[in-house]
């Protein structure tokens, strides 16, 4: 095996080459996907374009293919040619194992906009074309909380799109409702760009122990013991009035970052029961409260990342990074909501917080800032091909194998990747020029397109007939068809060998004018010249 250094440049991080059509189209597009026979059925589904090997094309992927009930897997598409918004892809080879490793041609036309517009026509041996159109707008949302940084502010007094006691429900709503326990503050954690962050405080309720409570979700206020479940924040999707108590979240994070500064009322940072508290809870379309109580909220979660925390030396803003635990019951990608909620004590109605039924004299005090959900590089440690390790160098990202390409199977590829929990690989191979794109990219790739590496793999020519679709060549006789006649030029005697994409020699001859069974694609060789050439 070697290591092809100069496209090695080329191709470096990902990038120059790629930059091109990776500024202005990369991501995943969300919209409806129409199989069609005849009336095809929209489904909803992602589409993904990433930066193509070759400047101003890119790769299209459609993952989780299914074609009348059987499934196909990922449609990778390499090194589509884009001028001005318009790709074009004509009779692309693309073997499918979930047809019995049948060699399929792929025609397709696309159009980037403000959406993206495309129609395949896979054209399947012994059925014809099945024509697939797709509609659908990019998506950069959810993968982030919404302002996480604190900076806007609505007027009923509570950050947009957070939720403190104002906003209450529950059976004590309306006597809880105060402007002490959350306020604007202009205390900002060192180096943050912006210039606000939000204060969380304690107070004394009635007769008992009120916690500061800042959620994206809603509080319900539901009983006079701060223990009781009837106390609890939630998000609920089935709510009529769930818009503003809701955090749309589809994003796989590997960690949360947030700053926070506490300041406990007694002021004493070794007393272990003045722990503040910060919970992040992932799940799925259905409702979920922390904390959880009585109920069994296991079928709903997908990740949790909580941590309880003490004040620092002068009560100091620490950063605090909070790895996500994605050991639940859900896969990441059924993640729509999540319910981020900061106390200013661990245990409900816990802390030093002093007072009377006048008032409140001492306050557990906690200043949140800058959340953030932090997506690991997307990158391979180690890739199998067949039974050959590739040696992976960092930053090199294409390389030659002293392996064929086989005619009637793709090699088998094996990733091991970062610590990146919603990093994806996908596969594809070029069978018009002998390449293979190993595609790796991060959770958060929609909303930060660069968080992606491509790997291209050059496969070494075939060393005879059927085994595989030779890299271009320049020709030294000349072929064109009409309809499905084939016609070759040549002032030599020649020996042409007609074979299916498949790899099945169909005819063996020395005429130079020859008729193919049926439209579709062929490989050609002349005197051992290899050549593709299409009838229709």
């Amino acid at each position: 095996m070697k290591k092809n250094l100069f496209m090695a440049a080329l191709a470096l991080a990902a990038g120059t080459a790629f930059a091109a059509a990776q500024t202005d189209y990369s991501g995943v597009y969300s919209g409806e996907l129409t199989v069609s026979l005849g009336a095809g059925t929209p489904e909803d589904k992602n589409i993904e374009i990433y930066p193509g090997s070759q400047e101003s094309s890119v790769t299209f992927v459609l993952p989780d293919f299914t074609f009348m009930n059987i499934p196909l897997g990922d449609i990778v598409l390499t090194d589509i040619p884009v001028t001005d918004g318009n790709m074009t892809l004509t009779d692309y080879p693309l073997l499918m194992a979930g047809l019995g490793n049948m060699t399929v041609t792929v025609d397709m036309t696309g159009t980037f906009a403000d959406k993206l517009d495309a129609s395949l026509t896979i054209d399947v041996p012994g059925m014809g074309g099945v024509p697939v159109t797709f509609q659908g707008v990019r998506t950069t949302e959810g993968y982030q909380v919404r302002n996480g940084g604190f900076e806007i502010w609505d007027t009923n007094g509570e950050p947009q799109y957070w939720n403190s006691f104002n906003t209450a429900t529950g059976n004590l709503a309306g006597m809880v409702a105060t402007e002490e326990q959350l306020k604007e503050s202009k205390v900002v954690r060192p180096g943050s760009t912006g210039s606000k962050s939000a204060m969380v405080a304690s107070r004394y309720a009635f007769i008992a122990k009120a916690n500061g409570n800042l959620t994206t979700g809603r509080i319900n206020a539901g009983d006079t013991d701060a223990t009781n479940s009837a106390n609890h924040n939630f998000s609920d999707p089935t709510a009529a009035d769930n818009d503003d108590f809701l955090c749309p979240f589809i994003g796989a994070p590997d960690s949360l970052v947030v700053w926070a500064k506490y300041r406990p009322a007694d002021g004493n940072i070794k007393n272990e029961a003045n722990q503040a508290r910060v919970s992040a809870i992932i799940h799925n379309g259905q409702r979920y409260q922390d904390p959880e109580g009585s109920n069994k909220y296991d079928s709903v979660k997908v990740a949790t990342a909580q941590k309880n925390y003490m004040a620092i030396e002068n009560y100091g803003w620490q950063r605090l990074a909070i790895p996500f635990d994605y050991s639940e019951t859900l896969a990441a990608d059924s993640a729509k909501y999540i319910l981020v909620s900061f106390s200013t004590n661990a245990t409900p109605g816990g802390g030093t917080t002093e007072g009377s039924f006048f008032g409140t004299t001492k306050r557990d005090s906690v200043w949140v800032d800058d959340l953030e959900m932090i997506y690991n590089p997307a990158d391979i440690i180690s890739l199998m091909v067949g039974n050959e390790e590739v040696p992976l160098e960092d930053g090199v990202y294409t390389y030659d194998l002293d392996l064929e390409l086989a005619a009637n199977t793709n090699p088998e590829v094996v990733t091991t990747t970062t610590a990146a929990v919603g990093a994806k690989v996908f596969t594809g191979f070029n069978r018009m020029n002998n390449t293979a794109a190993v595609i790796v990219r991060g959770g958060d790739f929609a909303a930060n397109p660069a968080n992606v590496h491509t790997y291209l793999l050059s496969f070494a020519d075939p060393q005879g007939p059927g085994t595989g679709f030779d890299a271009p060549v320049v020709p030294q006789v000349s072929l064109y068809t009409e309809g499905n006649m084939l016609y070759i030029l040549s002032a030599e005697a020649v020996q042409v060998e007609v074979y299916a994409v498949d790899g099945r020699l169909l005819t063996l001859t020395n005429e130079q004018v020859i008729s193919l069974p049926a439209n579709g694609v062929y490989v050609v060789r002349v005197n051992g010249e290899t050549h593709k050439v299409v009838a229709q």
